[in-house]
C-alpha cells in the first residue's frame, strides 16, 4: 500500500502497486507490468519488491518472472 511504502521507503525507489485498494477492497492493478517496463527501461534496472505480509510482493515477482 501507498502508507507502507511512505513507512519503510528506500531512498531514490518508486512505488508500483500489483494491487489497488478500491471501495470494494484490493483489485488488480491492470497497469503493473506496463508501469514497471515504463519505469525500468533498461535490463540492468534492480527491482525490491516489497510488503508487509509479503502476499503481495510474491504475487508482484510471480508476474515479473512471466513477462
Amino acid at each position: 500500500s501507498a502508507q507502507e511504502f511512505e513507512a519503510a521507503r528506500v531512498p531514490g525507489s518508486i512505488n508500483i502497486p500489483i494491487f489497488n485498494m478500491t471501495p470494494s477492497g484490493m483489485e488488480p492493478n491492470p497497469n503493473f507490468l506496463e508501469t514497471v517496463q515504463k519505469e525500468l527501461n533498461d535490463e540492468t534496472s534492480q527491482v525490491l519488491v516489497g510488503c508487509k505480509s509479503g502476499q503481495r510482493s510474491q504475487a508482484a515477482i510471480k508476474l515479473l518472472l512471466t513477462e
